[in-house]
């Protein structure tokens, strides 16, 4: 769903694979991206790099990561994750560009997670200060 040619900004993951995204549904999903979008970037060389003529953000997040967390921005599936390591990274994503709604949707997702693994689901649950999870997941180790 991320490779629409006409979208007007191209996120690239570490490894190297282009989001084609649109800033408006980024700048509504993240404060960071409203914030981003707002501030013209000094760039090496004086020019943003470029995919035909749309800028291109390189991003510290895997292919996975950021496909996992764009599927919460956009109109599609949301992602399906087997294991709380899955999970995990697209939580931490969540959190850095601050978007509210992938965070409570990923949240839900831990409390499913946490019947198979509530111990790990209690751990992260505290990293990410999700105290109501924590608290569920503590009860499903009794």
């Amino acid at each position: 769903p991320f490779d629409n040619p006409s979208a007007d900004f191209v996120l690239r993951s570490d490894d190297k694979v282009d989001f084609h995204v649109w800033r408006a549904i980024l700048r509504e999903a993240s404060p960071i991206f409203l914030d981003m979008f707002s501030l013209s970037q000094p760039h090496a060389g004086g020019q943003p790099p470029t995919y035909m003529d749309v800028p291109i953000v390189h991003m510290t997040e895997s292919t996975g990561t950021l496909e996992s967390l764009l599927r919460y921005c956009y109109p599609v599936p949301d992602p399906e994750f087997a294991s709380i390591d899955d999970l995990k990274p697209v939580l931490e994503a969540a959190r850095k560009y601050q978007m509210d709604y992938a965070m409570r949707m990923l949240a839900q997702r831990l409390l499913v997670l946490a019947e198979a693994a509530p111990l790990q689901a209690y751990a992260v649950a505290l990293q990410f200060d999700l105290d109501n999870i924590a608290q569920a997941a503590a009860k499903l180790t009794l």
